[in-house]
C-alpha cells in the first residue's frame, strides 16, 4: 500500500509539472525557422524547431541543418512568456554541444495577438548564440 501511495504521489507531481509546461508554452505550438549567430567563433547557422501537442504532453524537436545535428528540448521553467529549456543532442553529437541552456520568448505578434516571431538564446560553457525564429504560416 505504501508503494502505491508513493507511486501515485510521483505521478501526480509529474502530471502537474507536465500540465504547467503545457500551459506555459501553448504559444509555441507550430514549426519555427530562423538563424542564430554564435560568439567564439563568430558563426551563423540555421535553426528549425517543431513544437507539437500530444494530449497533455508537448514535444520540442530542434534541428540545425547547417551544422548537421538535431535533438530535443526539455522544459525547465517559464517566467511569463519567457521559457527556459535544456537541449539534448541525439543526432550529430560530434558536431553540436549537448545540454545547452535555451531561452525563448515572443518578439512579434500577428493576428489575434498570436506570437509569430520568437527570440532564441543559447548558452553553454564556452559561448552563446542568439537569433530569431519565425512561425511557418
Amino acid at each position: 500500500m505504501k508503494k502505491i501511495l508513493v507511486f501515485s504521489a510521483i505521478m501526480i507531481g509529474l502530471t502537474l509539472q507536465t500540465a504547467s509546461a503545457h500551459a506555459q508554452t501553448f504559444w509555441m505550438e507550430g514549426v519555427w525557422n530562423g538563424s542564430a549567430t554564435q560568439s567564439n567563433p563568430n558563426e551563423t547557422w540555421t535553426v528549425r524547431l517543431a513544437v507539437a501537442r500530444h494530449g497533455d504532453l508537448d514535444s520540442y524537436r530542434v534541428t540545425y541543418p547547417t551544422l548537421g545535428c538535431s535533438g530535443y528540448w526539455t522544459y525547465v521553467r517559464a517566467d511569463g512568456e519567457v521559457t527556459q529549456f535544456v537541449e539534448h543532442i541525439d543526432h550529430g553529437a560530434d558536431k553540436c554541444v549537448d545540454r545547452v541552456n535555451i531561452t525563448v520568448g515572443p518578439s512579434a505578434r500577428g493576428e489575434f495577438n498570436r506570437p509569430i516571431r520568437m527570440r532564441y538564446h543559447a548558452q553553454w560553457s564556452s559561448g552563446f548564440a542568439g537569433g530569431e525564429l519565425a512561425l511557418e504560416q
